[in-house]
């Protein structure tokens, strides 16, 4: 779900959710494949 050019590893290491690093780095892709 975040291999559009996000790096879970980041994720983990800031303390973001999927769904707050989707809206920092702007992937709305990502965003919108969440919500469903």
């Amino acid at each position: 779900m975040l291999e559009l050019g996000a790096k879970p590893e980041r994720v983990d290491a800031s303390g973001l959710s999927a769904m707050d690093y989707a809206r920092k780095y702007g992937h709305s892709e990502i965003v919108d494949a969440l919500r469903r």
